[in-house]
């Protein structure tokens, strides 16, 4: 089959050299006609006429090149796509696990993923160089073709491949997360695969900035607001499976003549505390980075009050500062 498709197009396209080559004739024999001063109307409208017809006919020949072109790329992808298949069967059967693991690995990366509300974030991403996926999973095409990895590689196998690359990579959902939800509870193939049953590792921001400060009532206000925001992501937050690990970056303080201020990292922990008690006892990991910090405060899933919480906050910051002093000597 493929040999006839190749030959057609091959004397398709030679014929096509040839009237491209006979079509440029007529071209600059109607141009030099067109500009002689005692040339005739009805002659010049017949070499017009003969001009634009072969226009039209160079047209579609190359439509008709075009559509078996397309006939040869289908039928390769259908053979490859059967060749495709029958080597996932086989890796399916004969190597464990693991080493699909380590094949999945190879094929996807595995690292930190932004997820965009929509392209408009594009600019900003691409100069933190990470990649993206858009919208929600199914149209995650830019890092893993989710939506025909299926037609290629079969669905035992590309569930296994998706699944993984869920698994391993950490999901980064910025400042704007109300698209969050819609991303993790989508059934991505169809079949009941949803990302919060795989991701285990995720991360949001939460953003309060005053760049025009006032007064202290704004500065004190900051704490609430960032409180206010984590509540209104808790939801969300809570439709990953327990265990998986939450990373929160806050963002929080004011310019005042033209100096960044940065709001009281224990007053906003204070704010904070009973919706972080609450992903901890759901069994959740988390992770706090404040900004102008460069250590984390991790702390491990439990049952915590809001005093041991506190406390072990306080004992970070303290270190912090200890570990921060003797840095600068």
């Amino acid at each position: 089959m493929f040999s006839s498709f190749l030959g057609e197009l091959e004397r398709l396209s030679a014929k096509i050299k040839d009237f491209e080559l006979e079509h440029k004739r007529i071209g600059e024999d109607y141009g030099l006609y067109a500009k002689q001063a005692n040339r005739d109307i009805p002659t010049l409208k017949s070499k017009i006429k003969r001009f634009t017809e072969s226009t039209r006919a160079l047209d579609k020949m190359r439509s008709c090149a075009a559509a078996l072109n397309l006939r040869i790329d289908n039928n390769i992808q259908a053979v490859m796509k059967d060749v495709c298949q029958s080597t996932c069967a086989q890796v399916m059967t004969k190597l464990p696990r693991e080493l699909r693991d380590e094949v999945y690995a190879a094929i996807h990366g595995s690292g930190l993923i932004f997820v965009a509300e929509d392209t408009s974030e594009g600019g900003i991403v691409a100069q933190m160089g990470l990649p993206m996926v858009y919208g929600w999973a199914q149209t995650t095409t830019v890092v893993l073709p989710i939506r025909t990895l299926e037609s290629w590689l079969g669905t035992t196998t590309a569930r296994e491949l998706i699944e993984h690359w869920y698994h391993d990579s950490v999901f980064h959902f910025g400042v704007r997360t109300h698209h969050l939800r819609p991303f993790i509870t989508d059934d991505v193939l169809g079949s009941g695969l949803h990302p919060a049953q795989f991701i285990k590792r995720a991360s949001i921001t939460l953003q309060y900035l005053f760049v025009n400060y006032t007064g202290s009532e704004t500065a004190r206000d900051i704490p609430n607001a960032i409180a206010t925001t984590l509540r209104s992501h808790e939801g969300s937050l809570l439709g990953f499976q327990p265990g998986t690990h939450l990373q929160i970056f806050v963002e929080a303080g004011y310019c005042d003549m033209n100096n960044y201020v940065q709001v009281d990292r224990q007053c906003l922990f204070d704010k904070m505390v009973w919706i972080l008690i609450n992903l901890l006892m759901h069994g959740y990991h988390l992770t706090l980075n404040f900004h102008g910090m460069n250590d984390d405060f991790a702390f491990r899933s439990g049952n915590y009050t809001r005093e041991m919480l506190m406390k072990m906050f306080a004992d970070e910051v303290e270190y912090y500062r200890f570990a921060a002093g003797r840095s600068s000597y």
